[in-house]
C-alpha cells in the first residue's frame, strides 16, 4: 500500500477566516462593529515578521518539488510478479487434473496396506489411491475429492514397512487439510512476494506441514528411526524426478529431508503424542486477530 500512498496528492490545508462577532445589545441598542481595517489580529503581525525572512531564505534556498515515478515501477514489479505466481498455481492445478485423470487404481498389495493405514488413523475424508506413471513423487492430490498417487516405479519397489510410511505420511496431508493449507499459502506468497519476512514465514510453515506428517507416521507406527530408513530410500528416489507443484508430498528440497531425518533420528524409538488432525480455530482467530491490530 506504500507506493499507491505516494502517489495521492497532498492538498493544502487553508485556514478558516476570522470572524468578527458583534457585541450584545445594551438597552434596545447594537454597539457599533468596528471596520475590519481597524481589527489587527495577532496572525497577521505575525505573518508580517516573518514573511521577509522566509522569502530571503526562498532566495537563497529554493525549494523544488519533483514528482517520483518509483512507486509506480514497484507497483508495476509487484503486479508483475503476482500474475507470474498466479499463473504458476493455474499451471500446477490443471497439471495435477490432469494427471488424476489419467491414473490408475493401485494394484491389490497396495489397495491393501491402503485400507490397513486408513482404519488406523481417523481421516474423516474419503480418499482413494491411484498410480502413475507421470511422477516422480509420492503426493496428496487434494480439494474436492482427495486421492493419494503413487510413482508407478516406486510402488513395486517398496517393502511393506517402507509403504505403509509412505501412505501414513500422505494420508496425514489429507486428514490435515493440507491440500487447501497449501493454496492458502501459495496465494499469500504472491500476494506478499516482496515482503523477506513472509517468504521466510511460509517457509517455516512448509516445513512444519512435513513435520507434523512425520510426527504422525511415527505415533501410528512407533518406529522413528525404521521411518527414517525408509524416508531416505524412498528420497534417492524421488529427487531426481521432483517437481515444484500445487501438492504435497513425501520427498521436499534436500535441506529440508535433511533436517526431517535427523529430527527423526533424535527422536529415536519413542513415540510422540498422537497429533490432531486439526488445527484449533480458537488459537487461529487470536493469532490472526492480534496480527491485524
Amino acid at each position: 500500500a506504500l507506493p499507491i500512498s505516494l502517489v495521492w496528492e497532498s492538498r493544502p490545508s487553508h485556514l478558516p477566516a476570522p470572524v468578527v462577532k458583534a457585541s450584545p445589545a445594551i438597552f434596545g441598542s447594537a454597539a457599533p462593529i468596528p471596520k475590519p481595517s481597524t481589527v489587527t489580529l495577532r496572525s497577521d503581525v505575525a505573518l508580517k515578521t516573518t514573511a521577509p525572512r522566509a522569502a530571503k531564505l526562498l532566495q537563497l534556498h529554493p525549494v523544488e518539488f519533483r514528482s517520483s515515478a518509483w512507486p509506480l515501477w514497484i507497483v508495476a514489479l509487484w503486479c508483475g510478479v503476482f500474475a507470474f505466481h498466479v499463473g504458476r498455481i493455474v499451471r500446477s492445478y490443471r497439471y495435477l487434473r490432469g494427471v488424476k485423470a489419467r491414473a490408475i487404481p493401485a494394484g491389490r498389495e497396495q489397495s491393501l496396506a491402503f485400507e490397513r493405514c486408513l482404519s488406523a488413523g481417523s481421516i474423516g475424508r474419503p480418499v482413494r489411491l491411484l498410480v502413475s506413471n507421470e511422477i516422480g513423487s509420492p503426493m496428496a492430490v487434494g480439494f474436492a475429492a482427495p486421492v493419494v498417487i503413487l510413482p508407478e516405479a516406486l510402488a513395486g519397489e517398496l517393502d511393506p514397512a517402507a509403504l505403509d510410511h509412505v501412505l501414513l505420511h500422505e494420508l496425514a496431508h489429507v486428514a490435515r487439510y493440507d491440500d487447501w493449507t497449501n493454496l492458502a499459502a501459495r496465494f499469500c506468497a504472491a500476494v506478499l512476494q516482496l515482503h523477506p519476512i513472509a517468504a521466510w514465514i511460509l517457509g517455516r510453515i512448509a516445513q512444519e506441514r512435513e513435520s507434523a506428517c512425520d510426527d504422525w507416521v511415527v505415533a501410528q507406527t512407533g518406529a522413528a528411526r525404521l521411518y527414517a530408513e525408509s524416508l531416505a530410500r524412498i528420497a534417492e528416489f524421488c529427487i531426481a524426478r521432483r517437481h515444484e507443484i500445487l501438492a504435497t508430498g513425501l520427498a521436499g528440497r534436500s535441506s529440508q529431508l535433511r533436517r526431517r531425518i535427523e529430527r527423526l533420528l533424535r527422536q529415536g524409538a519413542t513415540p510422540p503424542a498422537t497429533p490432531a488432525p486439526q488445527t484449533s480455530r480458537v488459537r487461529v482467530a487470536l493469532f490472526a486477530a492480534a496480527l491485524t491490530m
